[in-house]
């Protein structure tokens, strides 16, 4: 069985999230996994933040700064990046450390990855759910997505999102599809996240959510109320593949 190049983001001081990761991937014969230490954004220094994060974008996009902790999700992501370029590997999959497996990781095997991911294509193939796709199949074609925590990236999507400087949270794929970047998606989709909410809880500590209008440039204003027409478009046609969802530590269908 072929092995893919696995990168974990994870926290030194999350212990507790490397074991439990550990353990969950050490069954999986597909995977050859790489932990790799995350950047912690809470002890970044203003002058730290302001020179590797471009706020003043950020606001344009989205309405908002990010808090410490989604600047340093958004760089440990690039950290993952850097390390696909200085490998010898064509793609790799990026994993935070609170996944959960729906569906057999092993099936990816069977889908032809090389075919997909060894292109001059800057392509992600996200193994999460939560994405409105337009066609049909093992590997879908992807119109938008929500989540970072489980995807594959090849290294020319790589090089293009180094190329360009960090000003959104690291799963804001809408934005980056303007750079070029192609999303696909496997269908159905194989990793969820925090199903163990009470072993699990966010690192992020995120207290705003989403996009606030009233500060964002007026371009983003009309682009995000067209893809939101389009999202619910799609969701309506049943080109939407929701993931389960855990409220109060119970798991909730959407």
């Amino acid at each position: 069985m072929k092995r893919i190049k696995t990168y974990v983001i994870n926290l030194p001081h999350a212990v507790v999230r490397r074991k439990y990761m550990e353990e969950l991937l050490s069954s999986k014969d597909i995977f050859d996994v790489e932990f790799l230490e995350a950047v912690d954004g809470r002890n970044l220094t203003d002058n730290e933040r302001r020179n590797c994060f471009d706020y003043d974008s950020c606001v344009r996009l989205i309405g908002r700064e990010l808090n410490d902790g989604e600047v340093g999700c958004t760089l440990s992501h690039r950290k993952a990046y850097a390390a696909l370029l200085a490998s010898e590997y064509d793609y790799a999959i990026v994993f935070e450390d609170d996944i959960s497996f729906m569906r057999n990781p092993e099936s990816l095997v069977s889908l032809d990855l090389d075919s997909v991911l060894i292109t001059e294509t800057p392509r992600v193939v996200m193994l999460s759910g939560d994405y409105w796709f337009w066609s049909k199949g093992k590997i879908v074609s992807v119109y938008d997505c929500n989540g970072a925590y489980a995807y594959i990236i090849n290294r020319a999507a790589a090089g293009l999102l180094l190329s360009r400087p960090a000003c959104c949270v690291s799963d804001q794929w809408s934005h980056y599809k303007t750079y070029g970047l192609d999303i696909k998606a496997v269908h159905p989709y194989i990793v969820d996240a925090n199903l163990s909410m009470d072993l699990l809880s966010s690192d992020v500590e995120q207290d705003t959510w989403g996009i606030n209008r009233r500060r964002m440039d007026i371009r983003a204003i009309i682009d995000s109320y067209v893809a939101a027409i389009l999202r619910r478009t799609l969701k309506m046609t049943g080109h939407f593949e929701s993931k389960i969802r855990v409220l109060h530590n119970k798991i909730v269908e959407n």
